[in-house]
């Protein structure tokens, strides 16, 4: 969702409670990639990007059912989520609001699975430009198959030790298989990283 693409000011997303809480744990994030140098460090980051992502989702999830239920001429569920933007609650802007603020923050947390990948893959345009050809992908939380794909994550690194890019945590790897393993700058007959191997790699074209 663009920022001036919505039904709602600018001031009013950038200004709402959660998007503000967010926006510091963007800044968290781009500081703790800047530090991530072995694959290690890339395992554990992934993992906290995923749970981030998974949280917002499922807010945006429960506030799509609220929103579903006003359509319908319902109330909402005293038991499920409620506007955090200090609007009136009777109005059904302000739910649609809280949606959108979730929407937009998801796809932030997008944007910064895609500086990992960009890592991952050693700044190499040709990877990136290569994965980026389909549509984005959608939402993780409750994706079939997520349970799959993250045993084959957890596997890959408590088993061989090796690193795997879970690609729908990017934009930028839509055209991928969803966890194919990757490393960044390792032959191509290969294409894990394994415990201990540097996972940045200098610029490339």
């Amino acid at each position: 969702m663009k920022l001036l693409d919505s039904a709602h000011s600018p001031e009013e997303i950038l200004n709402h409670p959660r998007h503000q809480a967010a926006q510091q744990a963007i800044v968290s994030l781009i500081g703790q990639l800047r530090a991530v140098e072995t694959v290690n460090e890339g395992y554990e980051f992934q993992q906290t990007l995923l749970g981030l992502r998974l949280a917002v989702e499922d807010e945006r999830s429960a506030f799509k059912k609220q929103i579903s239920r006003i359509k319908n001429r319902k109330l909402p569920d005293v038991g499920g989520p409620q506007p955090q933007s200090g609007q009136d609650s009777g109005d059904f802007r302000t739910w649609q609001l809280e949606y959108d603020v979730r929407e937009r923050i998801a796809r932030q947390y997008m944007s910064v699975g895609d500086a990992l990948a960009w890592r991952v893959f050693g700044f190499k345009r040709r990877h990136i430009l290569a994965g980026s050809r389909n549509d984005p992908l959608g939402p993780l939380a409750g994706k079939t198959g997520l349970a799959a794909e993250l045993a084959v994550i957890e596997r890959a690194w408590k088993d061989d030790g090796q690193f795997v890019l879970m690609h729908d945590l990017t934009t930028c790897g839509s055209a991928m298989s969803p966890c194919s393993p990757m490393a960044a700058g390792a032959r191509s007959k290969s294409r894990r990283t394994r415990k201990g191997a540097s996972l940045v790699h200098g610029p490339a074209g």
